[in-house]
């Protein structure tokens, strides 16, 4: 693994969990800003705009030169043993923070969406996909779990992808790479201990990770409130957190974002978790047509067009050929984003019991079976299956994260990457740790105030 990626990598994770940091201080540094030149970004800035116009959000209120200060303190917090001279430092800080999409959206944010499509466009040749030509770009909603997209034209879709939610991947996956417990025996090679009986003794023996999931949950929980950085440089785990977390965090912002982009491709019409709040403010911007699908199969069938994609991430990696590439583990990571959103959920249902409950749950195991093998199957849709149960097919619901994660596990068990990289059972015991954090201080999280009480 280049030393230089790693650190790229650390970086655009640090931009993630900072972009949404408040900050009035003036701009020094000359940025080229794309909606003044390029009519589709101008569209974008329009859409934000309006958004920023109908929500009361510090997220709209940005400051092009917090990537040079955000980038200069993730260098200070840079992987175990990395080093990067000034060159490289300039570099970076021309490659990152030079270009911004519109004036409402934190510079480096257009870089890191760029990457993430780039990784997609380079592993769909041999699935006989084109992707549509979408622009992406930062939603400045509160709410974590809002993305959304949309034609704005015949040619042009929009995809917004909420930047709490980059902030919320970001640190939930350095989280749970820090409850893997591990030797290091070497510069370049650690040995681990994936056993749940290790997890859980090192989930007791450090009451500081519960804590630091406390303070994530509180963060995102919380309307309103600037989000600040949450040094983790004093928790257990850095070695194999500071390596992983970022390549994590990138899948699962990839998954994000072609599941999006999976909307568009299927001509399902605009779509989004919270688009009757943003629809009065969005409205005209967008085509608008009857969708070909109710809403439970329509996310089923995004959900299955992402997974094909991270699943030929995970088998031809992009930096190697090699079986150990951390890019095995994108289907975990897709995996993880659905256990996160679970904690965030329950979260937020036991610490305020008026708050509603998740969407209900439709579809049994046999529709599971039939979803997970469609969407591993290069021609299959999920429209065209003929055996699904009849709440899932003629239902409005939007399908809950259990099922969703049900069929992306009867997916991965089905059907597993080949060859097994070795990093997916590393991947695989940090999700189930994290999960087991949360099963050790559930009750004592609900027991407690906030941090913001």
């Amino acid at each position: 693994m280049k030393a230089g990626l790693v650190v790229k990598n650390a970086v655009v994770a640090s931009l993630a969990v900072s972009a949404c940091t408040f900050s009035h201080t003036s701009a020094a540094t000359e940025v080229i800003t794309l909606s003044e030149k390029d009519s589709r970004y101008r569209r974008l800035a329009e859409i934000q705009e309006a958004i920023c116009g109908s929500e009361s959000t510090h997220l709209c209120d940005v400051d092009s030169d917090m990537c040079i200060s955000n980038f200069t303190r993730s260098l200070e917090q840079k992987p175990s043993g990395k080093t990067v001279n000034e060159k490289e430092k300039a570099d970076l800080i021309e490659e990152i923070c030079k270009v911004r999409a519109t004036p409402f959206e934190i510079t480096g944010l257009h870089w890191l969406f760029k990457k993430r499509l780039d990784l997609l466009q380079r592993n769909v040749a041999s699935l006989g996909i084109t992707l549509p030509n979408v622009v992406v770009g930062a939603l400045p909603a509160r709410e974590v779990g809002a993305e959304m997209a949309a034609k704005t034209s015949d040619s042009d879709a929009v995809v917004l992808v909420n930047v709490r939610f980059l902030q919320f991947a970001t640190m939930m996956s350095d989280l749970a790479f820090r409850t893997v417990p591990h030797k290091v025996e070497a510069v370049d090679r650690q040995s681990f201990d994936l056993s749940e009986k290790a997890g859980e003794e090192l989930i007791l023996a450090h009451p500081e990770l519960g804590e630091r999931l406390f303070a994530i949950l509180d963060l995102m929980r919380k309307d309103n409130v600037p989000v600040f950085y949450l040094p983790s440089s004093t928790l257990v785990g850095a070695e194999i957190s500071d390596y992983m977390s970022p390549y994590y965090s990138e899948m699962i912002q990839a998954f994000a974002i072609a599941h999006e982009i999976g909307h568009v491709y299927y001509g399902h019409g605009a779509s989004s978790l919270n688009f009757a709040e943003l629809a009065a403010s969005v409205e005209k911007f967008f085509q608008w047509g009857d969708p070909p699908v109710n809403r439970a199969i329509a996310e089923l069938e995004a959900d299955g067009f992402a997974i094909k994609l991270l699943r030929q991430v995970g088998e031809t990696p992009s930096e190697s050929d090699e079986v150990n590439s951390p890019y095995g583990c994108a289907l975990s990571a897709v995996q993880f984003y659905f256990i996160a959103r679970g904690i965030l959920g329950e979260a937020a249902i036991g610490a305020n019991q008026s708050e509603p409950d998740g969407p209900p749950e439709v579809g049994n195991d046999e529709d599971v079976a039939s979803i997970a093998n469609c969407i591993v199957s290069d021609k299959c849709r999920v429209r065209d299956l003929a055996n699904l149960s009849h709440d899932l097919v003629t239902g409005g619901q939007h399908p809950s994260d259990s099922f969703r994660r049900r069929v992306v596990e009867r997916a991965i068990a089905d059907h597993p990457p080949q060859p097994f990289p070795q990093w997916a059972g590393v991947c695989q015991v940090a999700s189930r740790n994290l999960e087991l954090l949360w099963e050790l201080s559930r009750d004592e999280y609900y027991g407690r105030k906030s941090w913001f009480e």
